[in-house]
């Protein structure tokens, strides 16, 4: 008897000796990969072709599998509740936080899958829910989380340059806070969708949560030849990083804190996959507190997060003074309606990457082409100098209207691009540099007289008594320069490190990016006039005013940096162009500039190769599909499998933005036709 208990305990530790060696090298060549991974994502993405960026991400798209299956056995394999399920904790939750929303309901069964829908009819500009501040999930709440979100921003100084990346942080440790200190937000948090997707490798879930970050390769090849599947790389590429990064900073914080340590079991690339697909599809801008070292904070915002898009006018505001978010019909909605807010004017690549859907209509559709000067121009050097005092690249990306209009920061290229005379081109350049000149000063003025009326008020003059003169020319009391000047305080001039865009005058002025300056092998975002987030001073004694956001369901732009992230989901929208074109550069597009269009678009859609798929598109959509696959947009009763409606999307945008190159190219040919009759008639 002892000797055969003897032979088994030898048994059970030899079994456990096995077990820990296997741990053991299991962990060795996870190290091994993230390495890899690090290395391979380090280096920042130039202006190499489609082959280029297919193979890249490819090579991406593998390790991130290999270490997905190394991971499994570290992470507990949690099933997410089904959609009813889901919706009642919700419910739940948000009466207990006081989430005030008389006449809406949560609804599952949507052709959306989950949404909102009306118990009575609502018109338009009629307040439809306030949501507090108190149960928000902000940047804000995270970096006062001291033992696990605050320690690693103390710690580490490039992830103080990423709310995006603080917030998908934030939402983990919440996830995975112990059963006896559960999270504030424990019901919100279970109610989100997508947290089984790890289980089967899929971008989409029975509650119909796809995640491009986890799109198959097939799906990926799809887009070969469009400007997506460049936007797609950088999206990969730079969540992959920033996954690399953090799993080393939890390591070389071990022992700091018992979150931390606990992080080091559950953090994984499905688990950080799972919050950054949350957050790029829900994350929300609202103004920054005061122990808050950005001037924005970033939030996700409960009930408000669950309306579905329809295109139209953007109306959720945050109210200051109540510190709460606050949401207006934008449109009169009947009774058992489902209730529908507007994520902004985005084009359908960007819902497509970071919202998991593509709109059937979108008015404001765009797509990408890219532009580069001739480096054998004589030319050149002052073309570029011109180009970059108009705010626009030597070579790199401009849009193109779904029309096959180019947009005024494309024309103006080509304008530029086909200049011939030295005189024509320096005149440009002179006039572009005393506008700007005009421009910085006229800010730089406005700026000073706003901190000499704060000054005034807050050394008790009456408001009454002193004037300040606006950038437009109005002439402002006190109170009203004050109120103005908060205003841009709170909002203006936001260029997040994740998103590249400028706030002005409470709207969103796209395309204006800052370029990264690498540290230690990860972009951190260059600080300069007229970027990134001014650190002033907060403006004294006077009432807040409400701040107007608008949603946009994505993270919208990448580049080059740690960060990916893009537009938050609540943005100003612009209504003027980015670029206002020097008047001189004329109107429309000549013959020689119609020409060049023509190139740009015919070089772009042969990239495109193959179009085995596009052929078959319209017969292999599933009857009742609608927008081809809209998953979360329209109605998806197909059995047909995630792979294959991920695969309808990328598909749909494939076709779209070949139409959109020929229109273009269409457009360019119609300008050097017309003209050239034109001509001939003149001539007789």
């Amino acid at each position: 008897m002892g000797q055969k208990s003897r032979a088994t305990s030898g048994n059970v530790v030899s079994s456990r000796v096995l077990e820990k060696r296997k741990k053991d090298k299991a962990v060795q060549a996870l190290d091994g990969l993230v390495d890899d991974l690090a290395r391979r994502t380090q280096s920042a993405i130039d202006g190499s072709g489609p082959s280029q960026h297919l193979e890249s991400i490819r090579a991406i798209h593998r390790l991130l599998m290999q270490i997905q299956k190394l991971e499994r056995p570290f992470v507990s394999q949690q099933s997410g509740y089904d959609v009813s399920a889901r919706l009642n904790v919700l419910k739940e939750w948000l009466k207990q936080q006081g989430v005030q929303s008389e006449g809406l309901k949560l609804g599952g069964g949507l052709q959306e899958g989950a949404g909102i829908v009306a118990t009575q009819s609502f018109e338009k500009g009629q307040l439809l829910c306030t949501v507090p501040a108190h149960v928000m999930m902000t940047t804000a709440t995270a970096i006062r989380s001291k033992d696990d979100v605050g320690l690693l921003f103390k710690e580490d100084p490039i992830l103080r340059q990423m709310p995006t990346l603080i917030l998908a942080l934030h939402l983990l440790f919440e996830k995975h806070r112990p059963a006896e200190d559960p999270s504030n937000w424990a019901g919100y948090i279970s109610s989100l969708p997508g947290q089984g997707s790890h289980l089967d490798d899929s971008s989409e879930v029975s509650d119909n949560f796809v995640m491009p970050l986890a799109f198959s390769l097939e799906t990926i090849e799809a887009l070969k030849g469009t400007a997506v599947l460049v936007e797609m790389h950088k999206a990969v590429r730079n969540y992959a990083r920033q996954y690399a990064h953090v799993r080393s900073m939890l390591r070389k914080l071990r022992g700091q804190s018992p979150a931390i340590d606990r992080a080091n079991a559950w953090f994984t690339w499905a688990e950080f996959r799972w919050a950054a697909s949350i957050v790029m599809t829900r994350q929300n801008p609202i103004p920054g507190t005061p122990d808050m070292e950005m001037g924005q904070a970033l939030a996700l915002i409960p009930f408000l997060d669950m309306f579905n898009h329809e295109e139209g006018e953007i109306t959720c505001h945050f109210a200051v003074t109540q510190q709460q978010m606050e949401l207006t019909a934008k449109r009169r909605f009947e009774a058992g309606e489902q209730v529908y807010i507007s994520y902004g004017y985005r084009p359908n690549s960007a819902l497509l990457l970071y919202s998991g859907f593509v709109p059937d209509h979108n008015t404001k559709d765009r797509i990408k082409v890219p532009v580069e000067l001739n480096p054998t121009d004589p030319l050149y050097q002052k073309k570029v100098a011109l180009l970059k005092w108009l705010e626009l690249p030597a070579s790199g990306w401009l849009e193109l209207f779904h029309d096959g209009t180019p947009s005024p920061e494309l024309a103006t290229w080509i304008k530029v691009a086909i200049m011939q005379d030295q005189s024509v081109v320096t005149e440009n350049l002179r006039a572009a540099i005393a506008s700007r000149a005009q421009e910085t000063a006229a800010i730089l003025q406005y700026k000073a007289a706003l901190r000499e009326a704060e000054e005034k008020a807050r050394n008790g003059l009456q408001q009454a008594d002193v004037k300040v003169i606006s950038e437009a020319g109005n002439t402002l009391t006190t109170a009203e320069a004050l109120e103005a000047g908060k205003e841009e305080l709170q909002m203006s001039k936001v260029d997040n490190a994740e998103n590249g865009s400028v706030m002005e005058d409470g709207k969103v002025i796209e395309d204006v990016r800052s370029d990264g300056l690498e540290h230690g092998g990860m972009s951190v975002p260059e600080q300069s006039l007229g970027s990134g987030v001014q650190q002033e001073e907060p403006v004294a004694a006077q009432e807040p005013t409400d701040v107007s956001v608008g949603q946009e369901n994505g993270s919208g732009e990448v580049h080059d940096g740690l960060e990916v992230g893009g537009r938050d989901k609540f943005l100003y929208e612009a209504e003027t162009e980015t670029v206002s074109n020097v008047q001189f550069l004329g109107e429309h597009l000549f013959p020689a500039e119609a020409a060049l269009l023509a190139e740009i678009c015919r070089m772009r859609i042969g990239e495109f190769g193959s179009d085995t798929y596009h052929n078959g598109l319209d017969e292999e959509t599933p009857k009742g599909l609608g927008g081809l696959g809209l998953v979360g947009q329209k109605s998806v009763q197909s059995k047909s499998s995630p792979t294959k409606k991920e695969l309808l999307m990328a598909l749909k945008i494939r076709r779209q933005e070949q139409q959109t190159l020929l229109k273009a190219i269409e457009r360019g040919s119609r300008y050097q036709h017309s003209h050239s009759k034109e001509c001939r008639h003149h001539c007789c």
